[in-house]
């Protein structure tokens, strides 16, 4: 039978908390709680231990395990390429029930978490290696929270369960990958969607985008897409009485003087923008000098602008990566396709995807 130890959640007996790690050391599996749901540990680096796991839980092959650790250092140990902005998150929610996928130098794509409870640091800690956790269930089966629950699904097929009582959420961690980018959030689970939405916000507004006063909007000809940006983002600027910001937009390869085009002054229109008096003009260094943030259209336009303005890498974005922000789920093209030759609704469906990312940006302005 499994043994279960019992363990005080406050003050994890240092002798039961050895007796465990002793377990994973020699290849053993231990059912743990964490603040979402228990999980079954085995070590990371223990091929027999984590195969023996995928056997007990009966789980597919393909699906990769997570890494629990006790330190935050241990992802450098693992070469993790992490973002500022996951960083920002780490220090947001670790210790606590979010997990992370990193690429990184050792093992390719992996996640990552650190849980927020006494006994599983303490266990982590005192095993002196990462573990596998996945939740203590079979696979298909509701992860349980409580040791009762892990050994109506496994007892006699693992070794030890610590028993702290029941866990202090009861819902899994939310997943968020970050090798892809814009990031999905995978799974949402203790943290929801709308916590990590806000944080972004405030990553954005506070440490990357701070005090903006000029942002301009670059596409190829300044007679459509760039247009539309800055005419939207104008109209949202006096509605929310932010008249310290400027917008204006331009082309890489414009045709000075010419009249945006006449899909283009109709989808404005129809939402209640006059732009017939606008007139394309050509992008300049001085346009890209007096920037505090530039917003291009696809890659090109950023490649463009940057082997014109080097030294403006950390202003320089896709326009629609602002309204994929947020956890949504990338679908579509980051770039803004070119409405040019292209019947109305294409130009309206543009028009659609500026508008998205404009509030976005709107968000963070204000």
């Amino acid at each position: 039978m499994t043994e279960v130890l019992n363990i005080d959640p406050q003050n994890p007996q240092p002798e039961y908390i050895k007796k465990a790690a002793d377990v994973l050391k020699k290849g053993g599996l231990v059912a743990f709680p964490t603040e979402t749901v228990y999980g079954l540990a085995a070590g990371y680096a223990d091929k027999r231990a984590v195969n023996r796991l995928q056997k007990v839980k009966r789980r597919p092959g393909n699906k990769p395990f997570t890494v629990h650790i006790a330190d935050k250092t241990d992802l450098e140990k693992f070469g993790c390429d992490v973002s500022p902005f996951a960083l920002e998150l780490i220090a947001k929610f670790w210790p606590g029930p979010l997990t992370l996928i990193f690429d990184t130098k050792k093992s390719g794509k992996t996640g990552f978490r650190m849980p927020d409870n006494k006994t599983a640091i303490a266990l982590i800690s005192e095993s002196g290696m990462p573990i596998v956790a996945p939740s203590a269930n079979l696979s298909g089966l509701r992860p349980p929270v409580n040791a009762k629950q892990v050994l109506e699904q496994l007892d006699g097929k693992i070794d030890m369960v610590l028993d702290a009582g029941p866990t202090r959420l009861g819902k899994e961690s939310t997943t968020m990958d970050f090798t892809i980018f814009p990031y999905r959030i995978m799974r949402e689970g203790a943290i929801p969607k709308s916590r990590i939405a806000e944080e972004e916000l405030i990553f954005w507004r506070d440490k990357v985008l701070p005090d903006i006063k000029r942002i301009l909007f670059v596409c190829t000809g300044n007679s459509c897409r760039s247009v539309m940006a800055e005419a939207y983002l104008k109209k949202r600027l006096k509605e929310v009485e932010r008249d310290d910001i400027e917008a204006y937009s331009r082309g890489t390869a414009a045709p000075i003087l010419f009249r945006p085009t006449d899909e283009t002054l109709q989808v404005l229109e129809a939402d209640g923008i006059d732009m017939g008096y606008y007139r394309s003009l050509g992008l300049t260094l001085e346009d890209m000098k007096k920037a505090d943030l530039i917003l291009v259209m696809d890659e090109y336009h950023r490649e463009e602008v940057l082997r014109r303005a080097p030294d403006k890498k950390d202003r320089v974005y896709l326009l629609a990566e602002f309204g994929l922000w947020g956890g949504k789920t990338q679908d579509t093209p980051l770039s803004v396709l070119d409405p040019i030759g292209r019947p109305p609704a294409f130009y309206k469906e543009v028009y659609n995807i500026i508008k998205r990312s404009v509030e976005r940006l709107v968000k963070i302005l204000i």
